[in-house]
């Protein structure tokens, strides 16, 4: 009850005056609760010495409470040194994090409550908890600065780097690859995909995954399972929601899955912008989710073999009425202006391509309407013309043909 009534009056002090934190926790809440641990880690010890000594005969139930004992105790510990940090308002501290005042009585806790060669584990792990990885190192570089935190600070960074050594180690003992992202990642019926990919383990994961099967389909192996988990929404609405969470990896695994082979093409940037995207988002897009259809579209242009393939993917081949104004237009018309040199190449497979989709008086109608409007005058002018040209010489061959078959048969039938 003391230590509750203490870790209250803590929180009141920090609101009321950030500075007195420091002053009620090095008073009342390291003692207290550092008194209590030990108190329960002197029972715990107690209980593990008796279960350990020579000729005892405790049974199984006996050896399995004590173990549980020793683990509760651990869980107890790391959530009072995780309380103490927040009490000490470290974990709002700028980039001097090891020259704050507080710094110091919080390692002396965390000293009074572990073996000394655990100490930089626990702190790091605290550490952790409130900041992220690149943070922390960057807090420690600036720390090992100055003579006074040089040695902390180079332990803590030497504790941190081992960390994804000791993980990768494990996993790849474990046999561990990119098919088994639930052994590493366990979920819950309420977990979500944030959580995951929050996971300060998920970065260590996809490198390691990167680095044993390069060429394995991580379409298949990695994004699939999360799909069948959380859906193909779940999925774009962590990768587009305005968070922090870093989602370039699943994005790049999603995009792929979108886009496919050259065969198998089964999402054109029409059906992610207007499909998929407007079933998450269906107010309006996000800012982070009209960058991801850019993104896409940038991927399609890229990856696409030719203006024609290009046309498909940027959903420009269904029958629109719009064409002239369909915001990926632009994207194919660059892709013709890098692939053909002169505009008379341009416009002929231009020309070319729109009949290959629409039929002619579809096509004709659409130029004329977008005549009308100064945006598209110009485009839809010579567009028009060309069209027209494309569809005489088409004729042309056409009745040159026919005339040709003609001749043929008038000859056989001599």
């Amino acid at each position: 009850m003391t230590r509750l009534y203490l870790l209250i009056l803590a929180a009141l002090a920090i609101f009321s005056d950030p500075s007195a934190a420091f002053g009620v926790a090095k008073m009342g809440v390291i003692k207290s609760t550092s008194d209590h641990l030990k108190a329960e880690s002197d029972s715990t010890t107690s209980v593990k010495s008796s279960v350990n000594a020579p000729g005892s005969q405790v049974d199984d139930e006996r050896t399995l409470s004590a173990y549980l004992s020793t683990l509760d105790d651990a869980i107890k510990r790391s959530k009072a040194v995780d309380n103490v940090f927040r009490v000490l308002n470290l974990n709002r501290a700028s980039d001097d994090l090891l020259t704050n005042a507080n710094w110091v009585s919080w390692e002396k806790y965390v000293e009074e409550l572990f073996p000394k060669n655990f100490k930089d584990e626990v702190l790091v792990k605290t550490l952790r908890e409130h900041y992220d990885d690149q943070h922390i190192l960057q807090m420690l570089a600036k720390a090992k600065e100055n003579p006074r935190t040089k040695e902390i600070a180079t332990a803590l960074e030497k504790q941190l780097i081992n960390i994804p050594l000791v993980m990768l180690t494990s996993w790849k003992g474990r046999n561990l690859g990119p098919g088994h992202v639930f052994k590493v990642f366990p979920v819950k019926d309420s977990s979500q995909l944030d959580d995951l990919v929050r996971d300060k383990k998920w970065g260590f994961w996809i490198k390691y995954v990167d680095g044993i099967t390069p060429d394995a389909d991580k379409v298949s192996r990695i994004l699939n399972p999360l799909i069948n988990r959380f859906t193909t929404e779940g999925v774009v609405k962590t990768i587009a929601s305005d968070s922090v969470v870093d989602t370039k990896y699943l994005e790049e695994l999603l995009l792929a899955k979108w886009l496919g082979d050259s065969k198998t093409k089964s999402k054109t940037v029409d059906k992610v912008r207007g499909g998929v995207l407007k079933a998450v988002f269906p107010d309006k897009l996000p800012e982070k989710a009209e960058d991801l259809v850019a993104r896409y579209t940038a991927k399609a242009v890229k990856e696409s073999r030719d203006v024609d393939d290009l046309f498909r993917v940027l959903g420009l081949n269904s029958k629109l009425d719009d064409l002239l104004t369909h915001p990926s237009l632009v994207a194919w018309m660059k892709r013709m202006d890098d692939v053909y040199s002169t505009t008379d190449q341009r416009s002929i497979a231009m020309a070319e391509t729109l009949m290959r989709y629409y039929d002619d008086r579809h096509l004709l109608e659409m130029l004329a309407k977008a005549k009308k409007s100064q945006s598209t005058k110009e485009i839809a002018t010579e567009w028009e013309f060309k069209v027209k040209q494309a569809i005489v010489e088409q004729l042309a061959s056409w009745r040159a043909q026919h005339r040709h078959l003609q001749s043929a048969f008038h000859r056989r039938s001599l």
